[in-house]
């Protein structure tokens, strides 16, 4: 489930948004492909009983997940035994399959006599974007409160009276595709807004948008907006705008539309020995490479270093997983991640959930042995006793 439509599970509000074609279209490509073949199968009946929806899928076991899903999304009502597909759902679906879906948004009347080409807004858009990151990294400067605010409640940073740290979430975040970062913020912006389906809506219809088509101002929240500008999701000339355009990145964004372009960079060779070799000059993935990896040597346009235990320990101790680590060196790994680097980075992960640390209490200068014996009969019978040393003398209880 991808991670703006999961919203529709959280807030069952968000089914209001179904009555628009491109919400529908969305949130039908995020479903998984039993769900998709349930809601296909069931578009033309009225109803069915649920006890027979496992005699369209492979196993009853996977129809059970797909019946879950599509009720936590509230595209499947259920009542007295039998599912039916949601009727505004199913009315788009079905118009969905008679004519190609279209944007939604209100296009600007007056035609801008100094429109931006296409060059310029990606130019402009990718910059907006970079800004933020480049923040991230302690490379740019602060974004506008209510980013602060938005990148706070997605845990990605935390406020310390007037301060913002960076968590551990931030370092998980860095490490994704642009693409997996602008649908975590989204999600948020989803999240936190008041009406939820007016936002559901605008993000969608944004994703299914024109490049290069002027839209207005009129009818969409300018706060969202003004979010969706500084993120580098959507370009205005000036900040009071009337008309804005959306940016390539968020067209098909949240639709799953294959784009004609790549956002994920292959600038590593990683060898066996653990030796990287980064052709980039990149600020941002040296210090995205400078989370895992000891850094060796820095030309131009070249970074070496090699992944050791060392570095892969100060990672996991700073939030990071090892599979995060192997997924960021398979996207941007020019030739196939050597198999005993993936094993070696999850035997590190393992060494450290190998020894739990709790409170406890040492007890120790018993005066004499009868005591000490005691004492230890006493803490195992109560289940408190974890270690003992006779010979010195010394007892470790459970501090709860």
């Amino acid at each position: 489930m991808a991670l703006v439509a999961s919203c529709f599970q959280v807030y069952p509000e968000c089914s209001g948004a179904y009555s628009n074609q491109a919400v529908v279209l969305g949130v039908f490509r995020q479903l998984s492909e039993t769900a998709q073949h349930l809601v296909m199968t069931f578009l033309f009946m009225e109803k069915l009983e649920e006890k027979h929806c496992s005699t369209f899928c492979e196993s009853e076991h996977k129809a059970k997940q797909a019946l879950n899903e599509l009720k936590a999304m509230g595209i499947f009502i259920s009542e007295e035994g039998f599912v039916r597909v949601q009727k505004e759902f199913n009315l788009q679906v079905r118009s969905s399959l008679l004519r190609e879906v279209s944007c939604g948004l209100k296009a600007s009347r007056k035609q801008d006599k100094e429109k931006p080409s296409i060059d310029q807004i990606k130019s402009q858009t990718e910059a907006a974007w970079k800004s933020i990151i480049d923040f991230l990294i302690d490379k740019g400067k602060n974004p506008s409160i209510s980013i602060l605010r938005l990148f706070t409640r997605a845990g990605i940073l935390a406020q310390e009276a007037r301060d913002f740290k960076k968590t551990s979430e931030c370092f998980r975040f860095l490490l994704k595709s642009k693409e997996a970062q602008m649908c975590y913020l989204l999600k948020q912006l989803l999240l936190d807004c008041g009406d939820k389906v007016k936002t559901a809506v605008l993000l969608y219809n944004l994703s299914v948008a024109a490049l290069g088509q002027e839209y207005s101002m009129k009818q969409v929240n300018s706060n969202t907006i003004s979010d969706l500008y500084e993120l580098g999701l959507v370009y205005k000339k000036k900040t009071k705008s009337k008309r804005f355009y959306v940016s390539p990145y968020m067209i098909g964004l949240l639709t799953n539309t294959p784009k004609s372009y790549s956002d994920t960079e292959k600038f590593l060779t990683i060898e066996t020995n653990f030796r990287v070799y980064a052709y980039t000059s990149s600020d941002l993935h040296i210090v995205l490479l400078s989370y895992f990896m000891h850094l060796e040597t820095r030309l131009p346009n070249l970074v070496i270093g090699s992944v050791t235990r060392g570095s892969i320990c100060t990672a996991l101790a700073s939030g990071l997983g090892s599979e995060q680590i192997v997924n960021f060196l398979e996207m941007h790994s020019k030739n196939p991640l050597p198999q005993n680097i993936v094993e070696q980075l999850a035997l590190w992960e393992n060494e450290r959930k190998r020894i739990e640390a709790f409170d406890s209490i040492m007890l120790d200068d018993f005066v004499d042995m009868s005591l000490y014996s005691s004492t230890l009969n006493q803490a195992k019978a109560s289940g408190a006793y974890l270690w003992d040393d006779k010979e010195r003398r010394v007892i470790v209880l459970d501090k709860e």
